[in-house]
């Protein structure tokens, strides 16, 4: 990750029915504690994993992949 800015790694969710992947934001917006609309939070919820790429491209180097587990209720924030 060091040699990657986070402002060009992006976050990915990948769709649990369709395999589609679905571009959440950048990294470095995520770091800054952006808040996800009700619609995005309602796909996250239903997707089967995240990524994180090295840029835009959705087939550029996978930095990070892993399962989406619900860490909080987002009302408990």
């Amino acid at each position: 990750m060091d040699k990657i800015s986070q402002s060009k790694a992006m976050v990915w969710m990948r769709d649990n029915s369709t395999g589609e992947l679905k571009l959440i934001d950048s990294l470095q917006n995520i770091n800054d504690i952006r808040y996800m609309s009700p619609n995005e939070w309602k796909m996250l919820k239903s997707s089967s994993e995240l990524l994180v790429t090295a840029n835009k491209d959705q087939n550029s180097e996978v930095l990070y992949r892993g399962r989406c587990i619900e860490l909080s209720d987002w009302r408990a924030i």
